[in-house]
């Protein structure tokens, strides 16, 4: 951890001690518990703290903890649960679009046959028409 030097700015790279020091307690039962490191400037021998880290810390009696403790086991399970939900959802997902796409695939080719059954009977018209032209045709050149 470094810190800059307030007197010169220089970067200092390590510290010469950390400690912690404990907060007073509040009407909750909670206090802080700071890390404090103390750095000496390579540069101008300036020595100076700096408040490394905090961390909040709540006293609790042993029935509570034992609650808080079957929670967070609680909210774990949950999360795995979760987790693992959500997995099947991705699943899911993925086999709803294949779905998708097969029924996609199944539409067009049902209008694939169709179109296919709608030219040959157009072809088929078109057969009777030209016989029934050339039919035409013959009967007026035989007059």
């Amino acid at each position: 951890m470094t810190a800059n030097c307030p007197s010169c700015q220089n970067e200092v790279q390590q510290p010469i001690k950390v400690w912690s020091i404990a907060g007073e307690l509040d009407q909750k039962g909670s206090f802080t518990e700071k890390r404090v490191a103390l750095y000496r400037c390579d540069r101008c021998q300036t020595k100076f703290p700096i408040v490394a880290g905090s961390k909040r810390f709540r006293i609790v009696h042993e029935a509570e903890l034992v609650l808080l403790k079957k929670k967070a086991a609680e909210g774990e399970v949950l999360a795995a649960k979760v987790k693992e939900m959500s997995e099947k959802i991705q699943l899911l997902m993925a086999e709803l679009e294949n779905v998708k796409q097969t029924l996609e695939l199944e539409r067009l080719q049902n209008k694939r046959d169709e179109l296919r059954s709608e030219v040959k009977h157009l072809r088929e018209l078109k057969e009777g028409f030209q016989q029934e032209l050339s039919e035409l045709r013959s009967d007026r050149w035989k007059k």
